[in-house]
């Protein structure tokens, strides 16, 4: 009885020393507004300077009523009300195009992304991932997540892109700031 006790005692202290070590030590994060805009600049192998992934492929029906693509890079230029996220940003793009006569091209898109300067090098500042969709009536939304890296490192942005016309997006969400 002795020894079942002992390994009850252990196992709850061990799940409570695993649950507690999973949240952050510090007062909760300070939430700052996010607001701005992001354009779209070019798209991979449009320009010398940015080249596309050699890994880029697309594939369709013939009456495009499907298309793919994977690792289109995009390259966007973003502008915040706080600084610290404003520059240039790679996306590496995946779709999946759908079109018939009950839903008018419902459209997902994933990926991945990172801080860049004008030709797409890596700055090591921020690094997320995003999903989006465009709705029937073709508005685009994109929920994208941000982590800081570099003098960012202890920062996450969770950021709400929309917009109907491609290169022209509005930007909302929030900086998390680790608390003291």
């Amino acid at each position: 009885m002795k020894k079942y006790l002992y390994f009850v005692m252990v196992v709850f202290l061990t799940s409570i020393f695993l649950v507690v070590g999973a949240f952050p030590v510090s007062a909760g994060a300070v939430k700052i507004p996010i607001q701005g805009t992001c354009t779209g600049l070019l798209f991979g192998g449009e320009d010398p300077n940015f080249p596309s992934d050699p890994r880029y492929r697309e594939w369709s029906k013939e009456d495009w009523s499907m298309m793919h693509w994977r690792n289109s890079l995009i390259l966007f230029w973003c502008d915040y009300n706080d600084d610290r996220l404003d520059g240039y940003m790679v996306a590496s793009d995946n779709w999946n195009t759908f079109s018939n006569e009950k839903i008018d091209f419902p459209a997902r898109t994933f990926g991945n992304s990172y801080s860049s300067d004008e030709n797409g090098n890596f700055l090591n500042l921020w690094e997320g991932t995003y999903n989006a969709y465009y709705d029937q009536e073709m508005y685009y939304v994109m929920h994208w997540t941000v982590l800081g890296r570099g003098e960012n490192q202890t920062l996450l942005a969770k950021l709400v892109f929309t917009g109907s016309e491609w290169p022209d997006y509005t930007v909302e969400g929030e900086l998390l700031v680790p608390g003291k």
